[in-house]
């Protein structure tokens, strides 16, 4: 006979495996999420022309600038309404012409009585109406060049946004680029000063050195220290500069460097003034 107050291990394994699993999954996802993502400076410019909410609005500036250009353009189009008016009333005046021009009067509507208390009456009247413009002081033709104008307006709007938020997106790469330069430097410091204070130790246990000499390694080695923190502090805010230039809440990680193979040539000022005076919007 089995005892029914037996324990059954396998279902408490089986669940306690899934669970496992889940915690595991869950861990690896988080893990994925948490990782900021390396871009190149071309793929951190497109992810802000996409994501970025102010060039967004930019452009539905200049979506509501096409569609105030249609509805100017429309005003020169022949307009068709439709109308129905619906009237009740016993007004002996209003009744009496109501049934005259509905060809519903009749003798009997003579009688004294119903004259002055005539039954309401009702009156239902459609209409339709074509208006087509023909000249009304060019009204339709200056509401269709001012909606070009606002058209302009709203191009010469996305284009400028376009623009500086190439600007401030480069601009914020690299100095995320700059203070992870600037970290690494700090963390070599780093090794370096623990280094000497490792090496001037060693001489101080041996009578080679005074105390003075190892407190003041340990007190170089704590301002590089210092300046380490202030370097990964640095980095985080131009990370959160470079992700509010873009437009994102996802961490980015910046993969470029500052090392350049051939620098550019620097054009002529002047040059630069002529062209910024046809091109900018």
């Amino acid at each position: 006979m089995q005892n029914p107050y037996r324990f059954r291990w396998t279902p408490v394994i089986v669940a306690a495996a899934l669970l496992f699993g889940l915690m595991i999954r869950e861990d690896k996802a988080s893990a994925q999420t948490e990782s900021p993502g390396t871009l190149t400076l071309e793929e951190t410019i497109a992810m802000a022309m996409e994501k970025n909410p102010l060039l967004s609005a930019s452009r539905q500036d200049r979506i509501a600038a096409d569609e105030e250009k249609r509805l100017a353009r429309a005003a020169w189009l022949p307009r068709l309404e439709f109308s129905e008016t619906v009237m009740r009333s016993n007004n002996p005046v209003s009744t009496f012409g109501t049934l005259l021009n509905q060809g519903n009067f009749s003798s009997g509507d003579f009688d004294l009585d119903r004259l002055n208390h005539p039954d309401a009456v009702n009156n239902f009247r459609s209409a339709i109406t074509l208006t087509q413009p023909v000249y009304n002081g060019s009204r339709e033709a200056l509401g269709l060049r001012l909606a070009d104008i606002g058209r302009e307006a709203a191009e010469s709007g996305l284009k400028n946004a376009r623009q500086r938020l190439v600007f401030s997106v480069t601009q914020a790469y690299f100095d995320l680029v700059m203070a992870k330069e600037n970290l690494s430097l700090a963390a070599e410091a780093v090794e370096i000063a623990e280094a000497d204070l490792a090496q001037i130790r060693s001489r101080f246990e041996e009578g080679q050195a005074v105390k003075s000499d190892v407190l003041r390694a340990e007190v170089q080695l704590a301002g590089v220290r210092e300046e380490k923190i202030n370097a990964e502090n640095r980095v985080q805010i131009a990370r959160a500069g470079m992700m509010a230039a873009v437009g994102v809440d996802e961490k980015l990680e910046a993969g470029g460097t500052l090392r350049v193979e051939s620098p550019a040539e620097i054009p002529d000022l002047d040059s630069v003034k002529v062209a910024a005076r046809g091109a900018r919007p």
